[in-house]
């Protein structure tokens, strides 16, 4: 078994960006939860405890061992609804059938994630769909 010395994790969240954007999108309805899911709003959903929090949180991912040497992104995508539930989780523009076992450790720290605090448009609740890049890169010495 191979002794793993150093593991770096960079974790981008890109969307803080989306909070600096003054135009918003429209609504997509979404019928397998038949709601409207926005993309930017006026408040963006927030992690409890903050960015921060929400770093710390991401590091906790599980690395398999045969992807110890891995280096790239992993593109969480998932929507936070009204009530702050964390749905429809998935790795951004892929299909299930083609997800690495990194992947699939991402969708699982996502199923570990608590409420979060809503987005909101014109002081209203809303369903938003959250995408955050994680920029991976391990090593093993």
């Amino acid at each position: 078994m191979m002794l793993l010395k150093r593991i770096f994790l960079l974790v981008t969240i890109l969307f803080l960006a989306n909070r600096c954007q003054a135009q918003l999108s429209l609504p997509l309805f979404d019928s397998r939860f038949n709601m409207l899911v926005y993309e930017h709003v006026d408040k963006m959903p927030l992690f409890p405890g903050g960015d921060m929090a929400l770093a710390k949180f991401l590091s906790k991912i599980r690395y398999p061992k045969e992807q110890l040497d891995y280096h790239g992104k992993l593109h969480l995508s998932f929507i936070v609804d009204a009530e702050g539930n964390v749905l429809d989780k998935c790795i951004h523009n892929k299909k299930a059938a083609d997800y690495t076992l990194l992947d699939k450790e991402g969708i699982m720290l996502l199923n570990r994630m608590p409420k979060w605090i809503p987005g909101q448009l014109n002081g209203k609740n809303v369903a938003v769909r959250v995408l955050i890049p994680m920029k991976i890169c391990l090593q093993v010495d």
